[in-house]
């Protein structure tokens, strides 16, 4: 007697006689959370090479009393020249993509059509490289024109951290060039970049290969970065590092070094069974600000290869934006036969307000557990 059963069935010739169970939906784990650049502005600008004004008030003195019915007139011992213009370089970034005719006619598993999932996935890719650039240390680069094989790049975050004066132009004094807050874990040279008055070039930072070996992160790191930015004017809120730093972070807010957080258990409010086990910390309260921990998964190591090393930046985002010279848009493109084909850009810049508001602590070994100093 002929016997048949489902293997059987599914193992005829040209992949068997029965209907695929296939859910009609694509599982994509690749969230597109964008940390840094969903929390900064936006802002525009109308050339390739964008600038912007940076001031600050002249300090407090102690001494500012005149005689009653003495004549107002200015002091010359008083530097008045606190404004300056720096600027950044805009990049253009794009995904093309293209479907044929038949792929946009077949029916698909978790989508209608070819062409539009194929235009949102590859629209979010390219918001996820404008997030990864925009933290990068990459400097930023000067179009030289089709054909020179050197298209405009723009600076990121990490660029406009600077340890030193590099706004040493004879028409620059060091009253402009106060740095950002640096502390580098590592006890190592380092050489951090900045913008410069002679070009317009915003500088990568250099030489972490002269660095010594990467150290764990401590407190005291933190608590010295926010000290000087408050003491710049700035009042940071964000510590944004990649996801190991943060863990380190809380786990090291629970411990015994810290005293500063103990785990618990709340009671839920509909039951007594229902709890809650709080084990991170996601704020943290300085002397100066109140922190907020964030991970960024899209936030890269830092370093030119000897050694690399993990930073955490520490910052006010109302002070930093993506500037659009054109913002994210779908450019339909000539249609080659039975292919149709798209075209997704953004003409793009990172706009870094003031540097003093910009702290950055380098030298980090993602490894070690994070110490009170």
């Amino acid at each position: 007697m002929a016997y048949t059963d489902a293997h059987a069935l599914n193992a005829m010739t040209l992949n068997g006689v029965i209907h695929e169970d296939v859910m009609d939906k694509i599982h994509d784990i690749s969230n597109t959370p964008l940390p840094f650049t969903s929390r900064i502005g936006s802002t525009s600008h109308t050339n390739q090479h964008f600038e912007w004004r940076v001031d600050r008030l002249a300090a407090g003195v102690d001494t500012n009393a005149i005689l009653d019915g003495a004549e107002s007139k200015a002091d010359e011992s008083v530097q008045t020249g606190q404004e300056f213009r720096v600027g950044n370089y805009s990049q253009i970034s794009t995904k093309a993509l293209s479907v044929s005719s038949r792929a946009q006619a077949v029916s698909t598993i978790g989508y209608a059509k070819s062409l539009a999932y194929q235009v949102l996935m590859r629209g979010q890719e390219l918001r996820r490289d404008v997030e990864v650039r925009s933290m990068a240390n990459k400097p930023n680069v000067l179009d030289l024109g089709f054909g020179s094989g050197t298209p405009g790049q723009t600076a990121g975050l990490e660029c406009w951290c600077d340890d030193e004066n590099v706004l040493n132009d004879s028409q620059i004094n060091a009253t402009h060039g106060n740095p950002s807050a640096i502390r580098d874990m590592s006890d190592g040279v380092t050489s951090h970049g900045g913008w410069t008055n002679r070009s317009g070039e915003i500088l990568a930072a250099t030489n972490y290969g002269n660095m010594a070996t990467p150290a764990a992160l401590t407190e005291e790191a933190i608590k010295d970065v926010v000290e000087q930015l408050y003491m710049n004017g700035a009042d940071p809120t964000i510590l944004m590092a990649r996801p190991g730093i943060i863990r380190k972070i809380s786990e090291f807010n629970f411990s015994t070094s810290a005293r500063v957080a103990t785990l618990t258990n709340q009671d839920g409010a509909a039951s007594q069974a229902q709890r809650i086990a709080q084990g991170s910390v996601n704020i943290m309260v300085t002397d100066f600000c109140v922190l907020e921990l964030v991970p960024n998964r899209h936030q890269k190591v830092s370093g030119d290869g000897s050694p690399d090393c993990d930073v955490a930046f520490i910052f006010d985002p109302t002070g930093i934006s993506i500037s659009y010279l054109q913002g994210y848009r779908t450019i339909p493109l000539a249609v080659d036969g039975l292919v149709e084909k798209r075209l997704i850009s953004v003409d793009w810049g990172l706009r870094v307000g003031n540097w003093e508001g910009l702290g950055l602590i380098t030298g980090i070994l993602a490894s070690a557990a994070m110490t009170a100093s």
